[in-house]
């Protein structure tokens, strides 16, 4: 019969196997630690990245909206809440004469509803091609053949029926393209030209729908419920929105950086409370874990006496304890880690959904680095409380070490 040889590493698994228990708990508290530090830098990074990129799919400086509905119209940007409110199309008009303004692009909202007419409730919004510079270069990104009358392109979170169309007060349209994810109401939204979005708010007229009522006194052919502005170079944005205020009544103006003032500081004491419980995990954890090594080593200090009378070296005995921690760090590390993945990836919409923050994952390079560095802390965490235990104890004497406790 063939004989194994013993080296430290078959010897570490042979120790680790004989002794379930302590190699459960150990690799339990490893677990937990490298659970936390990739949960902790996976939502903290997609906080970061939502806010970011909704700061870039907005595009404009300035929202100039129907007086009275800041919050609403805060409310479909943020999350996609459909609503629909309208002033006069002049309005755009006296915009772009003003001096300091660039450029001027207004839109047409109108909501959907869950009924026979249609497919869902979504915001739809209608975009003038020639003068549109919030959505189009998104549009362009996954369409490049020009949006025309009668198609609709769709945000990430919003599903086409099975042949590719989608139905609005009885009129079904082509579905052209979806968005990528942008962790903004664009992702339950609709976008089509103006054309298509009044003759759509005109079905729902005919229709006579109680939930539509408010656009049967709308003139939807002369009617936007937003313009946003692009400021020229160089112009205060105070100074602007002071002026606009002055020469056209009835409006409220929405600056894009307070849209997104509150949500960061919501956003920055969340990261801090996210980073925070991450490291007071990560150091409960390795002070447990140099509890438990130090316990652990001690209460082996005959067995490594009789290595060490069998001929073993300090270093060898050393060796045999960093191996064993090696691999309970590293089962510990792939069973936290997993865990991880398994919890954040498939769940990131409803995670973004309860934090109510913008939420979108970061990249694959920003992932690969949370992983490995959560897996290099949960390594060394374990490694060296291991360690530092096991060279204490191989300098005691072997002879005292072996007369203790007769």
């Amino acid at each position: 019969m063939e004989r194994k040889r013993l080296n430290v590493f078959r010897l570490s698994y042979i120790n680790l196997r004989g002794d379930g228990f302590r190699t459960g708990v150990l690799i339990f508290v490893v677990a937990v630690l490298s659970f936390s530090l990739l949960v902790g830098s996976i939502i903290s990074n997609s906080l970061a990245n939502g806010l970011e990129t909704a700061k870039a799919r907005l595009g404009a400086d300035i929202a100039v909206i129907p007086a009275g509905h800041e919050a609403e119209y805060e409310g479909v940007i943020l999350s996609g809440e459909p609503i629909r409110f309208y002033f006069d199309k002049s309005v755009q008009s006296q915009l772009v004469s003003m001096e300091g303004i660039e450029k001027a692009a207004g839109q047409f909202f109108l909501t959907s509803i869950s009924s026979e007419c249609c497919s869902e409730a979504v915001q739809i919004i209608g975009i003038d091609l020639d003068t549109d510079f919030v959505t189009t270069p998104w549009i362009s990104n996954v369409y490049k053949n020009g949006l025309r009358d009668g198609q609709i392109i769709v945000g990430s979170d919003v599903y086409p029926e099975d042949d590719g169309t989608v139905t609005f007060y009885n009129v079904k349209y082509d579905v052209v393209a979806q968005l990528e994810k942008s962790s903004t109401g664009m992702d339950y939204s609709v976008f089509t030209t103006e054309n298509t979005v009044r003759d759509l708010a005109k079905a729902a007229h005919e229709l006579g729908l109680t939930q539509t009522a408010d656009l049967f006194d709308t003139d939807v052919d002369n009617s936007l419920s937003v313009v946003h502005l692009k400021l020229a170079e160089g112009y205060d944005t105070g100074r602007i929105v002071s002026k606009i205020r002055r020469e056209i009544d009835g409006i409220d103006i929405v600056r894009s950086s307070k849209i997104f003032e509150g949500i960061s500081d919501k956003l920055g004491i969340f990261s801090r409370f996210i980073g925070t419980i991450s490291w007071a995990i990560w150091l409960l954890a390795a002070a447990v874990l140099s509890a438990l090594y130090a316990f652990g080593v001690n209460a082996r200090k005959r067995e490594f006496a009789v290595l060490r009378l069998l001929g073993a070296t300090r270093k060898r005995v050393v060796a045999l304890v960093f191996c064993e921690s090696v691999l309970v760090s590293v089962f510990g590390s792939i069973i936290g880690l997993s865990l991880a993945a398994l919890i954040v990836f498939p769940f990131s919409t409803y995670i973004g959904g309860r934090l109510g923050l913008p939420f979108l994952l970061p990249n694959s390079g920003h992932i690969a680095a949370a992983f490995l560095f959560s897996l290099i802390v949960s390594l060394a965490s374990g490694t060296v409380s291991a360690v530092f235990a096991a060279i204490k104890l191989s300098r005691a004497e072997t002879y005292i070490t072996m007369r203790e406790g007769e």
